[in-house]
């Protein structure tokens, strides 16, 4: 069932929003970059941090609480929110070092080791 609706990602002002069964939520992030919902698990997915890259994957819960806070795989840099069909939420990150032809992978979320899982190239 979808708890989160009408997200509003206001980078200016490092805060998002969005309705939950008719309330509104609004929190403020420091450093905030992107922000998408996770429609698998209904949660919140939002790449922060003070520089260029993002440098944190924050999962929050459809309250705004922190679930877990991600750092980039080893080699990788993130790049920006997706999702993918098969796997929900994901994060597209980057390495300077291309892998099979690709510096441009999709990592999935697996929430039970709390660490982050290379799915496939992103197009």
């Amino acid at each position: 069932m979808e708890t989160i609706e009408k997200l509003v990602v206001d980078k200016k002002n490092e805060s998002i929003s969005w309705f939950r069964f008719g309330q509104t939520k609004n929190i403020t992030i420091p450093g905030l970059d992107q922000a998408t919902i996770e429609p698998k698990k209904w949660n919140i997915l939002v790449l922060t941090g003070s520089g260029e890259p993002p440098n944190s994957l924050m999962i929050l819960d459809d309250e705004g609480r922190m679930l877990r806070e991600l750092s980039p795989p080893d080699g990788f840099k993130f790049y920006y929110l997706s999702n993918h069909p098969e796997i929900g939420g994901a994060v597209v990150c980057v390495t300077d070092e291309p892998i099979q032809g690709w510096n441009d992978w999709l990592f999935g979320i697996d929430y039970s080791k709390s660490s982050l899982i290379k799915h496939c190239p992103a197009h």
